[in-house]
């Protein structure tokens, strides 16, 4: 069988190079450069007819397949007709050649181009008769097909490609190359993108909604919004017009039922519309029915509900910053500094060093109250004049000065993140959660993920919760918002279809950390649709230059934001509670003391004989301890640092009259 297909072969091509006069050296150029060009993995000789070859035509073909064969490319005969099924190439997409252009070749391709795309391959003809005009005038080459015809020329082979822009419009032939003995083909061509970019003023039917900020319709059945804007610029740019049917049905259709037509995905499945203008799901719907642009949104589905009444205030707010373990090594470094000062205090008063006379001014109790203020960075009235108080105070400083660094940094870095009481954060909170509602849009992409019976998962669970009410399938993402706003529900949706809508509710609603998986939102085009390749050519060139991007700005400006300032964060009340409630109870319990004092001394002054002001009972506690300081025997105090020397008795007085100078 193999034999035979080879003869058949050979003796297609033997025939058509005679008509032709194109000797087989040059037309195996030809066909091998093209292979070349588009890296085709197969050649296939395509013939009408199913005749015996001789053993000379026989080695036509053999020239053709050792000029490939180092290649590795597949040469090979195939009959062609409109029964026949298209030749399949398991590497890359297949050459077609046709040697000849007879009646019986050009018949043979009418009736092949109204039954079969010819986009599947790659088409060599070989014309041999009939000029380029005429001999398409009948076959309908695609779009997005690429057609190239070989004519001899002076000292050259001369290719054109042909193509329709669609069906009934004119022939399109173009120069494609050249192909000569010594250099092969003379240029090579751009792409199929960059060649063919001018529809020509074709007109496309497309159904859309308003749905903004995705599609926005002005009163006068203008196109605005994210997509709309991007359409706008397509239409500019590839030479087409748009023909819209507007539907006020926003839902996107079952996507597994061909017999629906409901919804935009639905008026596509059924041929009514050749684009469904809209953001819709990349991974919700079967590519054999729909087809996709190049993604112009990434998103996620994310959980929105009302924002609550505010955050509760965290009482113990000021002491997380510290462990428990660090806050008790904090208040026993504070006793041991105190400690410190007081003994070195005292024991320099023993000695007679810069200390001695005058009243003593660091008791342990007077050294705590100081050490304290020092850790709080606070300045005293009182300077220690030995070396050796003086260095306690420079380490309580140091050591308060970088303990009080880290509990500010920590302290301002807890207030000023903002956390709400979220009443839960995921879909499993959610569903443990009673009192909320959950719903989507109705028969959107997310309707049909969640209703999906085949899903065993949390899906399952969450479509159950909201079968509970049908009222938890608002028609629009406006309803579900306003539903938000009425009641405990949490609606999920797109960020970018909520975010520019939420100055329409009179409520705050805030997003849960939980997000979905990522999806790809894009423009849906009709499965056998021939531009959806061009279009997608054009999107990432709009992306890779910026437009994309800017448009996105332009309609979601929060996305922009964080490139161009950072908001400041501000601290409410509740945040600084504890520290306030601290405040006032400290107020109150000073004032409380001081009436306590008040009327003790005020008993004391009405009921002791004799009372004195309270300037003549501080000159007569000055004047006592004068007298204590100069006795001859050491007086022993209640701490044994407290010990005045026997020589100093005679120096008290005059020290404490030069300190009190």
């Amino acid at each position: 069988m193999e034999s035979l297909r080879r003869i058949m072969a050979v003796l297609t091509f033997y025939i058509a190079v005679a008509e032709s006069e194109i000797s087989p050296q040059i037309a195996a150029g030809v066909v091998s450069a093209i292979q070349q060009r588009y890296l085709s993995g197969c050649v296939f000789l395509l013939q009408t007819s199913n005749k015996d070859l001789s053993a000379e035509e026989s080695s036509v073909q053999l020239h053709l397949r050792k000029r490939l064969s180092e290649e590795g490319v597949q040469v090979a005969a195939r009959i062609f007709g409109n029964n026949t099924a298209a030749p399949k190439c398991a590497r890359n997409t297949p050459l077609n050649v046709l040697l000849s252009s007879g009646p019986t070749v050009k018949a043979t391709l009418i009736e092949y181009s109204m039954k079969n795309n010819m986009a599947g391959a790659t088409w060599l003809m070989f014309l041999t008769t009939d000029s380029i005009p005429s001999f398409f005038a009948d076959i309908d080459v695609p779009f997005n097909a690429e057609f190239l015809v070989a004519s001899q020329g002076a000292k050259r082979i001369i290719l054109y490609e042909v193509y329709r822009v669609a069906k009934g419009m004119s022939l399109n032939d173009p120069y494609y190359s050249a192909w000569t003995t010594k250099s092969g083909l003379t240029r090579m061509p751009d792409s199929i993108y960059k060649r063919r970019g001018n529809l020509q003023g074709l007109v496309i039917k497309a159904v859309t909604g308003d749905d903004p900020p995705i599609v926005t319709l002005q009163q006068n059945n203008t196109i605005k919004g994210f997509f709309g804007l991007v359409w706008k610029i397509l239409e500019d740019k590839m030479n087409f017009r748009t023909n819209y049917n507007i539907t006020e049905d926003l839902t996107k259709g079952k996507p597994m039922n061909k017999q629906d037509c409901s919804g935009m995905i639905g008026m596509l499945q059924c041929g009514e519309a050749d684009v469904a203008l809209g953001a819709f799901s990349t991974s919700s719907y079967n590519s054999k029915t729909v087809k996709f642009s190049v993604p112009l949104i990434y998103t996620t589905n994310q959980l929105f509900i009302k924002k609550p009444a505010g955050r509760l205030a965290d009482w113990d707010a000021f002491l997380k910053p510290f462990s428990p373990r660090l806050w008790f090594v904090l208040l026993a470094t504070i006793l041991t500094i105190s400690l410190y000062l007081a003994t070195f205090y005292n024991i320099g008063r023993r000695v007679g060093n810069e200390e001695a006379g005058g009243p003593e001014l660091y008791t342990f109790y007077d050294s705590i109250l100081y050490i304290f203020g020092a850790f709080c960075q606070q300045g005293h009235d009182i300077t220690p004049r030995s070396t050796s108080c003086r260095l306690v105070y420079i380490t309580a400083y140091l050591t308060a000065l970088v303990l009080l660094a880290a509990y500010s940094a920590a302290l301002i870095s807890s207030l000023t993140v903002y956390s709400s009481n979220l009443p839960f954060s995921d879909l499993e909170g959610l569903l443990k959660e009673n009192s909320y509602k959950v719903g989507v849009v109705s028969e959107s992409e997310m309707f049909y993920t969640v209703s999906d019976d085949t899903d065993v998962g949390i899906f399952k669970d969450v479509y159950s919760r909201m079968l509970l009410d049908q009222e938890n399938f608002p028609t629009t993402t406006l309803d579900g918002l306003h539903r938000v706003c009425k009641m405990k529900f949490a609606f999920m949706a797109y960020p970018e279809s909520v975010l520019p809508l939420i100055r329409k509710v009179n409520c705050s609603i805030v997003p849960l950390p939980y997000k979905s998986y990522p999806i790809s939102l894009a423009i849906a085009f009709r499965a056998n649709n021939p531009y959806i390749d061009f279009f997608s050519y054009r999107l990432r060139m709009l992306r890779d230059g910026g437009i994309i991007h800017r448009l996105r700005i332009q309609n979601w400006p929060f996305l922009g934001q964080n490139a161009v300032k950072t908001s400041m964060v501000g601290v409410d009340l509740k945040a600084v509670a504890p520290l306030l409630a601290l405040l006032a109870s400290s107020v109150v319990v000073s004032v409380t003391i001081l009436l306590v004092e008040n009327g003790k001394f005020s008993y004391s002054n009405r009921h002791v004989k004799n009372a004195k002001t309270r300037l003549q009972r501080n000159m007569l506690r000055i004047q006592s301890v004068n007298r204590n300081s100069v006795k001859k025997k050491s007086i022993f105090y209640l701490f044994p640092w407290k010990l005045l020397p026997h020589n100093s008795r005679s120096n008290s007085r005059q020290h404490f009259h030069v300190w009190r100078d």
